[in-house]
């Protein structure tokens, strides 16, 4: 799981972001996408970018002092699970337009 104090958020958008279009093409590794989205939508706010959607209301949710974030991801419900992967790229699309181009 990515150390999130040592990554910018740019970063880990991007991987959470290719974890999901992974997961898309039939990999079957949802929970590990979701904890990287989670990772992601964490480390965004913390920069103070925090975004808007499914994707920010469940990273606030989790507590990164009590559990990992693949542990969070495996906890959610299936619908919450879901609705996290499916709200990730509309997420990473909401950042300035510098990083959508690079990604």
């Amino acid at each position: 799981m990515p150390d999130i104090a040592f990554a910018s958020p740019e970063s880990l958008r991007r991987r959470a972001l290719a974890a999901v279009r992974e997961r898309a093409a039939g990999s079957g590794r949802e929970i590990e996408a979701a904890a990287l989205v989670v990772a992601a939508a964490r480390a965004s706010a913390m920069a103070g970018e925090a975004g808007r959607g499914v994707v920010a209301e469940l990273a606030a949710r989790w507590d990164a002092g009590a559990l990992t974030a693949t542990e969070f991801a495996e906890q959610l419900p299936a619908v919450d699970l879901a609705a996290l992967l499916a709200g990730a790229p509309g997420w990473a699309r909401g950042f300035r337009a510098g990083w959508r181009a690079a990604a």
